[in-house]
């Protein structure tokens, strides 16, 4: 097994995802150290991410030219289907809005994962190749693999495991049974519920009043078994296998 990017998919051979682990993160509105906290970990184990962001910060000038991270965005549509229209008033507008943080993006995430045909129409008129708002978990028992929607050549990613998900079904904490060479096997993990190492979705909740505060967070951090101990497991798994 070896890390790859998301940007690197090709549906015409199978050799680009097979066996390739695919690390995402969902940058959420963190804070520049609680990404970095993530990002050392992904750089000094010599691995791949993709990361989709959602504002503008200077770390994105660190990490464009970066050949291991590939930058995608995460655009946030809730406010506009709330009748909110800070990011715009159309879902082009919302699109646009966050092509301006990362203009050279092929990739994307919707946040909360939504999607539609009329959001497939839309990323296909703003350049972007590859929707990795999809989840199929492996709750489902399938071999996941990507596939090539019905509108506009949009390659569809399915994450197969995530964070806080991984928390709502009360699995065990721990990354081998969703390591399988056969399956596509995207990876999402968020910022802060890695720095926060959470066990259950009340850790993060009961946090969200220092969400931004990086030295705060670790002051609340799970000290059991977590999410941050799963991206380490899987970070030396994946090293491990080469």
């Amino acid at each position: 097994m070896d890390f790859a990017l998301i940007k690197d998919i090709n549906l015409d051979s199978e050799f680009t995802w097979k066996g390739k682990v695919f690390l995402t993160l969902d940058m959420e509105w963190a804070s520049d150290d609680s990404i970095k906290y993530v990002l050392d970990k992904v750089i000094s184990n010599d691995a791949k991410i993709t990361i989709f962001c959602t504002h503008e910060t200077p770390l994105i000038d660190d990490l464009k030219n970066e050949s291991r991270i590939e930058l995608g965005i995460h655009p946030n549509f809730n406010f506009l289907l709330n009748g909110d229209f800070r990011y715009g008033k159309s879902i082009d507008d919302v699109l646009y809005y966050y092509k301006q943080i990362v203009p050279d993006c092929v990739s994307v995430r919707s946040h909360c994962l939504t999607s539609g045909s009329l959001f497939l129409r839309a990323l296909f008129r703003h350049g972007l190749q590859f929707d990795c708002s999809p989840i199929i978990p492996a709750s489902a028992g399938m071999l996941n693999r990507p596939w090539l929607s019905y509108y506009d050549n949009i390659i569809q990613v399915p994450i197969l495991w995530e964070d806080d998900i991984h928390c709502m079904y009360n699995w065990a904490f721990h990354m081998g049974p969703y390591l399988n060479p056969d399956r596509l096997m995207v990876f999402n993990f968020h910022p802060v519920l890695t720095v926060l190492n959470i066990d259950s979705l009340e850790t993060y909740e009961q946090s969200k009043p220092v969400y931004s505060d990086h030295v705060a967070l670790l002051g609340r951090r799970n000290q059991g078994r977590g999410t941050d101990d799963m991206l380490e497991e899987l970070l030396r798994e994946v090293r491990s296998s080469n």
